[in-house]
């Protein structure tokens, strides 16, 4: 009768390691966007600040055209943050589940 358990472990123990295979490779993939989205932001953040730094140069005019500019760029970059956050929260949910099933 014991022999008659043993199968029906087996698969439970296959599931747990399905399971914890397929959470490990969504991290991975929530790690991989996540430096994705770190180097959209910091290419935009440097694009910001140059054209900052080439604002103290210009005229009132100038600056008010450039902050129109500049306001997709950082409804952007609130958008990364944003899409980070998510990410990052769903990062900690997974890694928890990690935990309980290791």
């Amino acid at each position: 009768e014991g022999e008659k358990m043993a199968p029906a472990e087996a698969p439970a123990e296959t599931d747990k390691a399905t399971k914890i295979s397929t959470l490990r490779t969504e991290l991975e993939n929530i790690d991989s966007e996540l430096k994705a989205l770190e180097d959209r932001e910091e290419k935009i953040r440097a694009s910001i600040d140059e054209k900052r730094s080439e604002k103290l140069r210009w005229n009132p005019y100038q600056r008010h055209l450039l902050d129109k500019e500049m306001e997709p760029l950082q409804n952007e970059v609130s958008t990364i943050q944003e899409r980070k956050t998510e990410l990052l929260q769903r990062k900690a949910y997974i890694e928890g589940q990690l935990r309980t099933m290791e």
